[in-house]
């Protein structure tokens, strides 16, 4: 007899930017509208070198908003996750990582080897691959030829847990591409789920590679 009963599983974006992001466009009441509507199930919201907007929005949203932040180092950029404090940005790439590590959060490596977008080189993430717990396997932002494939070889020589980010910095990506994974997430199982996910992937359409732009020039109309 076939067993016909669906498993739950539960659709996660591990890189968004708020308004409070310069150069970012997403707005609380959008990020409440694409967790209403069944689009995601949980979102992390990763403001450049900023955790204000996503602390807020997580006392309203609860665990299905993650409180994320996007750091600038000296060799490129990391992500953390579960963050109760801002981690101030420009500091070795090491630091930062046991910066994160010390609050308990989790290290997750978003656009790696794409240098022309602050992501670190093959060198820098080998270098440290024991202190990043996730990989960002398929950015929606990567357009550069030869990236997404350099992070394919490294992950399968490293095998480290990945996903897929959309890097939205507008609420018309969120939800093109995503990560599937098969429970309800936490700090505490985060990094074992993303050990098998599914990643849903679609390259950033010219509306959403164009947004960036677009919202720092709006924000220099207000200043």
């Amino acid at each position: 007899m076939t067993d016909k009963t669906t498993k739950k599983t539960y659709k996660i974006d591990l890189h968004t930017h708020s308004t409070l992001s310069k150069d970012g466009g997403v707005s609380a009441r959008e990020y409440k509208r694409i967790l209403e509507s069944g689009k995601l199930h949980y979102v992390v919201v990763t403001d450049h070198n900023e955790i204000d907007f996503a602390l807020e929005l997580h006392k309203e949203l609860g665990a299905h908003l993650i409180v994320g932040e996007e750091i600038k180092t000296k060799e490129g950029e990391i992500i953390g996750l579960f963050l109760t404090k801002k981690i101030e940005p420009f500091q070795s790439f090491e630091a930062t990582l046991d910066q994160i590590h010390a609050q308990n959060g989790i290290t997750y490596l978003p656009h790696p080897f794409d240098t022309r977008r602050s992501g670190v080189n093959e060198q820098v993430a080998a270098k440290f691959v024991d202190k990043i717990d996730i990989i960002e396997r398929f950015n929606a932002r990567i357009i550069t030829p030869g990236v997404h494939t350099k992070i394919a070889e490294f992950n399968r020589n490293y095998k480290k847990p990945f996903a897929a980010g959309s890097d939205s910095h507008s609420v018309w990506e969120i939800g093109n591409t995503y990560t599937v994974i098969k429970s309800m997430p936490d700090k505490n199982n985060f990094v074992e789920l993303l050990k098998s996910p599914e990643l849903r992937t679609h390259r950033v359409g010219l509306r959403g590679f164009l947004a960036p732009t677009w919202n720092k020039f709006k924000k220099s109309l207000k200043k």
